[in-house]
């Protein structure tokens, strides 16, 4: 778990952060919904990874 958390911070936050934006765009608004509209937010000011 703790080399999964390395990776993670080492410069896999960003496609993670879309994935999470986009999961939320596909669920739709709900409970997640303050949540899902932030990731959204984090995911299109993050530079995407060429």
């Amino acid at each position: 778990a703790e080399c999964q958390r390395r990776h993670w911070r080492e410069g896999h936050k960003e496609e993670c952060r879309r994935l999470q934006a986009e999961r939320a765009a596909a669920a739709g608004p709900g409970d997640g919904d303050i949540t899902a509209a932030s990731a959204a937010a984090a995911a299109a000011a993050a530079p995407a990874p060429a």
